[in-house]
């Protein structure tokens, strides 16, 4: 599966989990986060696309970019299943 940074960048962006675009964070703030993301995506295998997978990954990455306890994880999951489902619908629809 071949997937592109643009479009999940975007998508993180817009989402803000950690809130820093709306404090005047960097436009690029979430770059290396949807790098890791598609990177990790390309390994999945088509069938193995689902929001469960996807939201493990992002917890994955935001826990070493964020430098984030279990207890800050559990209270982003809701946000990472929300994105989760987006990430997987672009992906279905050849995004």
């Amino acid at each position: 599966m071949k997937k592109k940074v643009s479009p999940i960048f975007s998508l993180l962006m817009r989402e803000d989990i950690e809130g820093l675009i709306k404090l005047g964070a960097p436009r690029d703030e979430y770059a290396s986060e949807a790098k890791a993301l598609v990177a990790a995506l390309s390994k999945l295998k088509e069938k193995d696309l689902n929001k469960e997978a996807v939201a493990s990954l992002l917890a994955l990455i935001w826990t070493k970019a964020f430098s984030l306890s279990a207890i800050d994880i559990e209270k982003r999951i809701p946000l990472f299943r929300r994105l989760a489902a987006q990430i997987v619908q672009m992906e279905k629809e050849g995004g």
